[in-house]
């Protein structure tokens, strides 16, 4: 397998998109998927699961994803529209990406200017697309990450 032949450290710096969408994915598909991507220490910067049949099991494997997959760099991009994620998946989302602090924001390379050195980096937003879903209140979902000190 390439990472018999290579190692793992072209599998943590590829920056793959992965793009499961559209394939009536359930939650333990999602479950298996990701967890193949993290024993393989794959960086999946940008995951594409929308239109599937996910729901709070599929986010929690999201949230284990991002847990457990602490070599490979940082996911940039989730794309979670047209499942059925409902508020406190959501919730529980945004909370452990949070958690995952210094790795979330990731963080990207910026070229010299007068201003900042050669080799600066500065935090970048994580992109996570939730239309589409079963979340009922998203204002009062927005209300209370602020309150936690989520933005």
């Amino acid at each position: 397998a390439f990472r018999d032949e290579h190692g793992v450290q072209p599998l943590r710096r590829c920056q793959g998109e992965v793009d499961f969408s559209s394939n009536g994915l359930g939650n333990l598909a999602v479950w298996t998927i990701l967890e193949t991507l993290a024993q393989c220490e794959v960086q999946a910067a940008s995951l594409k699961l929308y239109k599937n049949r996910i729901s709070e099991g599929g986010a929690l494997a999201l949230c284990e994803f991002i847990r457990a997959n602490r070599r490979a760099g940082a996911v940039h991009e989730m794309h979670l529209s047209h499942n059925d994620i409902d508020d406190d998946a959501a919730l529980e989302l945004v909370r452990t990406l949070k958690e995952q602090a210094p790795r979330y924001p990731p963080r990207r390379l910026v070229e010299a200017t007068p201003e900042a050195d050669r080799g600066c980096s500065v935090p970048v937003p994580v992109w996570l697309r939730l239309n589409q879903n079963r979340i009922q209140d998203p204002a009062g979902a927005l209300k209370l990450l602020e309150a936690e000190g989520i933005s």
